[in-house]
């Protein structure tokens, strides 16, 4: 089974953090608490902070059998300020993202086994507005080293869920994306929060099973089944 490691990276500039902080931290310690237990052998996690610099709190670690180190990590993210000195800098999205891609190309030259291909899937969670996230990425990351990205989420945590669907597109003439975005907007509460974590860090790894189950004759419907 193809196991990618994951990146989580958080926005803690003011004054988003304020507005996401509790119900964050409560679902990343509902979802983490299960990964300890129930995630595959060799998924791994790793979480950075970003406000007017990029700091990593977890470097890449295997979650099963790392409740205690887990948690330790959500104590430093709920310790950290609702306020601070300013808003985010426009390099620390993207230094984040590139020294988690340079930590795990370091762990694969060491040896390290369990990853697919040295891939990385990055997540960055953010109340900023999907245009200023894209421009400040784009301008941080258009010179870097990209190959070991997997895939790049950006997860808008917003009361204004369906205005953020509808946000148009960035236009041509603002730069063309060198590495796959997915865009999600979510509702700040911890149910939408954990349901995204957990189908994030636990359920996209590896390839589905399909099971088809057809009914004798006379039998209305055809369910299907997928498992992992």
């Amino acid at each position: 089974m193809s196991v990618y490691p994951h990146v989580l990276v958080v926005d803690v500039g003011p004054p988003g953090w304020a507005a996401v902080k509790s119900v964050l931290c409560e679902a990343l310690r509902n979802v983490l608490c299960l990964a300890a237990s129930a995630a595959h052998p060799g998924e791994r996690i790793s979480v950075y902070t970003v406000r007017d610099r990029h700091q990593c709190l977890l470097p890449l670690l295997e979650m099963r059998g790392n409740l205690s180190r887990l948690q330790r990590c959500l104590s430093e993210l709920q310790a950290i300020a609702l306020e601070g000195s300013g808003a985010v800098r426009v390099p620390s999205l993207s230094l984040a993202v590139l020294d988690a891609l340079q930590q795990n190309r370091q762990r694969m030259q060491h040896g390290s086994s369990g990853a697919a291909g040295g891939f990385v899937e990055v997540t960055i969670v953010s109340t900023r507005p999907r245009c200023d996230l894209l421009h400040d990425l784009d301008r941080g990351l258009k010179e870097g080293d990209l190959s070991t990205l997997r895939r790049l989420l950006l997860l808008h945590v917003s009361c204004d869920v369906e205005e953020n669907r509808l946000e148009p597109e960035m236009s041509p003439d603002q730069g063309a994306h060198v590495y796959d975005i997915d865009f999600h907007a979510i509702l700040p509460d911890v149910l939408s929060l954990e349901i995204f974590l957990k189908s994030w860090l636990l359920e996209s790894n590896g390839e589905k099973e399909k099971c088809q189950l057809i009914f004798p004759a006379g039998a209305q419907c055809e369910r299907k089944f997928h498992r992992k």
